[in-house]
């Protein structure tokens, strides 16, 4: 999914403190920086003119490469509402990954909120999946399980509207669809739900680092439903999250029905009605400055066919969480197996540094 190139997003980020300043209260406007950078250890696949690739397989050779690079601002506008705007770079997940590498657009919002209800208009987050919603900032690995990656939704632009009551979050939004800031090339709109019950703080319901003082169990259900070009895609999942003392415990599980629709207008994503399934475990456990955890994570791209799309993982690691969790130093394991077709070594050694603010 592409994103556009940030033509004229430095001159609007300059602009939003003279356009708050204009307001009667004194602006928040707090900067916002990602930067994630991997180390390839080591590889299996060390084939030097062509590696073969699988789904969560990013191809990488033992070698360094930035992985994230964000910059940006967020704060509050006055009477009750808010801004963020974020630009960056990132590399492709996988060789499945069509999202461009150069410097685009990445959030770019503006939103109103009363009482426990917003509304929020712009590029952001589609509400589907706990582990999707999470900042990349807050994972563990600096990476989202296969299952997450390629059955949920990432950033639409659009309208959210959005309620939250006593642990009790309720999300309706309306989108393009087709990954672009700048415009819709079809008819159809991405349209998604999500309705989630948090019972401890709902602050720490999206992340799985740091020892929680009281029980923390939050439950979600999703869905969306995208009416692109020529495939209509319904997608269905549900996530809990258990967090208890150091233990955080991450179960995810999505299903999707692919269905061709416009194929005298474009070439369809399938040829067929085509299901997929996705699911992903994480255990983790908190102590002191450290985390380690074990991530199991499956996606099958044609559900009841055996072919190369069937795929799973396992990663195991360990992070540093240093200065107030401002950076971090990690290091991981990947294990990747094709459950049908042609098996490709190509498990991964990965270290990775992090700093965010």
């Amino acid at each position: 999914m592409s994103r556009p190139r940030v033509t004229g997003t430095a001159v609007l980020l300059l602009a939003l403190p003279s356009v708050a300043a204009a307001s009667e209260d004194l602006p928040l406007f707090s900067p916002v920086m990602l930067g994630q950078i991997w180390v390839t250890a080591w590889d299996q696949d060390r084939d030097a003119q062509a590696d073969p690739a699988g789904y969560g397989d990013p191809e990488d050779d033992p070698g360094f490469k930035i992985r994230r690079a964000r910059v940006g601002a967020e704060g509050a506008l006055g009477e009750g509402f808010d801004y963020r705007v974020v630009f960056g770079a990132q590399s492709p997940y996988d060789a499945w990954d069509e999202r461009e590498t150069d410097i685009g657009l990445v959030d770019a919002h503006v939103g109103w909120s009363r009482a426990g209800f917003s509304v929020t208009a712009g590029q952001q987050k589609v509400p589907y999946g706990r582990e999707q919603l999470m900042s990349a900032g807050e994972l563990l690995y600096t990476e989202r399980a296969v299952a997450s990656e390629h059955m949920a939704p990432s950033r639409e632009t659009g309208l959210l509207a959005a309620y939250a009551w006593r642990g009790l979050g309720v999300q309706a939004g309306l989108f393009n669809g087709s990954g672009s800031f700048l415009g819709d090339d079809n008819l159809g709109f991405l349209s998604a739900g999500r309705l989630s019950y948090t019972l401890g703080d709902p602050g720490l319901a999206m992340a799985t680092w740091g020892k929680v003082d009281h029980l923390v169990l939050s439950a979600g259900a999703n869905g969306f439903y995208n009416d692109d070009l020529a495939t209509g895609t319904l997608g269905l999942g549900g996530d809990l999250l258990l967090r208890v003392a150091g233990l955080a415990v991450l179960l995810e599980g999505h299903h999707a029905s692919l269905t061709p629709t416009h194929t005298d207008v474009a070439a369809p994503d399938v040829l067929a009605g085509t299901r997929r399934l996705g699911l992903t475990g994480q255990v983790g456990y908190s102590l002191g400055v450290t985390e380690h955890a074990v991530r199991f994570s499956t996606f099958d791209d044609k559900l009841g066919v055996e072919d190369n799309g069937d795929v799973w993982e396992i990663y195991g690691g360990s992070a540093l969480h240093l200065v107030d969790d401002h950076a971090r130093i990690g290091l991981g394991y990947v294990h990747r197996h094709e459950m049908a077709g042609q098996t490709l070594p190509n498990d991964t050694i990965r270290l990775w540094v992090q700093g965010k603010y």
